[in-house]
């Protein structure tokens, strides 16, 4: 999938149809990370933390995504408290 607007638009075409969600994994993990992206962005690394820790995927993506913003500090602390020992 190229872009989040091309998911989103693939996401209204799969509930139109009410085709089964689960055979569209690439869409649902894409749509998964823009909507904690969102989060990250508007409520901060406390609150994904909270609503992802048990996600360690999307933990994982929120690391990622705090590296690239040079949020170094974050992005450690989020590391040792959910995926380091695991």
């Amino acid at each position: 999938m190229a872009t989040n607007s091309a998911a989103s638009k693939a996401a209204d075409i799969i509930n139109s149809l009410n085709l089964d969600k689960e055979e569209y994994p690439e869409i649902k993990e894409r749509l998964a990370k823009k909507c904690m992206r969102h989060f990250l962005k508007r409520e901060g690394w406390h609150y994904v933390e909270e609503l992802y820790g048990n996600n360690l995927v999307m933990i994982a993506y929120a690391i990622e995504d705090l590296v690239h913003d040079k949020k170094i500090a974050e992005a450690l602390s989020l590391f040792v408290r959910n995926i380091k020992g695991r």
